[in-house]
Order: C-alpha cells, then sequence, then structure tokens
C-alpha cells in the first residue's frame, strides 16, 4: 500500500518561472511524510488526528513490515513487576535435591526463558539445598538458535554452593520481550545439590506445546546440556542435548 499526501485542490496553472516563490506545481505534488523512527501512524480513538503509534514487546518493524519477534510470549503472563522471581514456565514445582553437583559435573546445562516485557535483569540464581563448601557454579544467558541455546548474552560469574538457601549474582542485562532466550549453569564440585526437577516429573502438558516431544509423548524434556570443562561460559553453547533433570534457574529486576 503507497501512502499519497496531498493538497484537495490541485492548481490549473502553469510555473511562474520565479524560484523563489511557489509554484503551482510545488502545491500539486506529492509531500513529504515524516515521523518517529520505529513507530506506526495511527488516529487517536476520540479526536480522529494522526498520531504516532509505539511499538510494543513482542512486536518488531522493519523494512515497512510489522511481525511478532522472538518464539512467541506469555499472553497470560503479568506484566514483569521488579523484585520478584521468574523463572522456565515449563517447571513444576521444585523438589530439593533434584540437581546434584555429582551428576553434572563437567557438563553445562541451560533452560527455556521468555518474559512478556522487556525488561533489565539485574540478578540470576539458584537456590542450593544441600551446601558443599568446595562447590561452585558459573551462570548465565544464551540467546535462542532454532529452539536450543545459542551464543552467549551474559556470564554472571561464579556462585558458591557453600551454604543452603537462595545464591544469586549480580548482572545487568536487557533481554526482549516475548522473546526466548536459555538460562545457564555450569557446576564444578561433588555433593552440592540445588532445587530443580528431575526425571520422575515428566508429565508436565505445558512441555508438549511449548517445547515438544517425542513420538512416545514420554521425553518431555524441559532443557539441555552438553559437556564442558569448568570455567568461563563459551561465546557458543556446545552441541546441545534435551533432557527432563534441570536445576530452577531464575532472574529478577530492580536493585
Amino acid at each position: 500500500m503507497t501512502i499519497s499526501l496531498k493538497h484537495a485542490f490541485q492548481s490549473a496553472k502553469a510555473d511562474s518561472g520565479d524560484a523563489a516563490l511557489v509554484q503551482p506545481s510545488n502545491w500539486n505534488e506529492e509531500h513529504d511524510l515524516t515521523g518517529d523512527a520505529g513507530t506506526l501512524l495511527g488516529f487517536d480513538g476520540e479526536s480522529g488526528d494522526a498520531t504516532p503509534v509505539t511499538v510494543g514487546s513482542g512486536l518488531s518493524l522493519s523494512g515497512g513490515t510489522l511481525s511478532a519477534s522472538g518464539g512467541g510470549g506469555l499472553p497470560l503472563q503479568l506484566p514483569i513487576r521488579d523484585g520478584r522471581y521468574y523463572t522456565n514456565p515449563l517447571m513444576q514445582y521444585p523438589t530439593s535435591d533434584s540437581f546434584t553437583w555429582a551428576n553434572w559435573d563437567g557438563y553445562m546445562v541451560a533452560i527455556p526463558f521468555v518474559a512478556v516485557d522487556t525488561k533489565t535483569w539485574t540478578r540470576i540464581g539458584v537456590n542450593i539445598s544441600t551446601s558443599d563448601a568446595a562447590a561452585v557454579a558459573r551462570l548465565g544467558i544464551y540467546s535462542d538458535n532454532n529452539g536450543a541455546p545459542g551464543s552467549l548474552l551474559a556470564d554472571a560469574g561464579e556462585i558458591s554452593a557453600a551454604a543452603t538457601g537462595a545464591v544469586e549474582a549480580t548482572i545487568s542485562q536487557e533481554l526482549a520481550g516475548g522473546t526466548w532466550y536459555w538460562l545457564a549453569m555450569l557446576v564444578s564440585g561433588s555433593t552440592a545439590a540445588a532445587y530443580g526437577i528431575d526425571n520422575s516429573a515428566r508429565t508436565i502438558p505445558l512441555v508438549a506445546f511449548v517445547f515438544g516431544t517425542g513420538a512416545s509423548l514420554l521425553d518431555n524434556n524441559i532443557g539441555s546440556y552438553a559437556s564442558q570443562s569448568y570455567g568461563a561460559l563459551p561465546a557458543s553453547f556446545p552441541s546441545p542435548t534435551e533432557y527432563a533433570e534441570m536445576p530452577y534457574i531464575w532472574l529478577r529486576t530492580g536493585v
């Protein structure tokens, strides 16, 4: 669709040739219509006046095309509130010691994450259920790559599992609303454990809708893992394998 902006009255007079004057052809020609970049042109619902319309979260405007961004949002999620904790929408009620360092030492795991609003997240963390003074972990955020963890966006550094309870790292990472990301964890140690979900809790109806499942409808995996030596998180997530045993990793906004 082409937008045309002209005067309703079109002059039939010829131009005078005086460049210092507005000519009839100037009056008749197409006028430039400008506005704020990244906005749409709409009409006020009460006055009918033309007004710019801001592109909201979960949408993107590029090359004149308005489209949904990311892999879909959460239409039933309330607006994100500062100080609240948010995690994978597929998780069931957490169980203690369901994610153990002994099982996952030498591996990196990640769970998908999406939120309805674009926010700068300031904390990432887990909840330790069994402590180990020598156990540590690194937390981070990866982009989505066609339903799997992709490129590193934030390495939050190292946390300790020396005490039970919530353990968090400080970050400053903006994530777009309605876009899928991956919250990652890489552990080193032996006897520590964190709250999570284990293989016995596979029957999650939402998983088959959001994450997909195999033909048996029984392998309701909620995350991915890959072999990875302990250290700084890699720039790209290694080749992942889907699995059902995953830790509760959460984000929150605010100070």
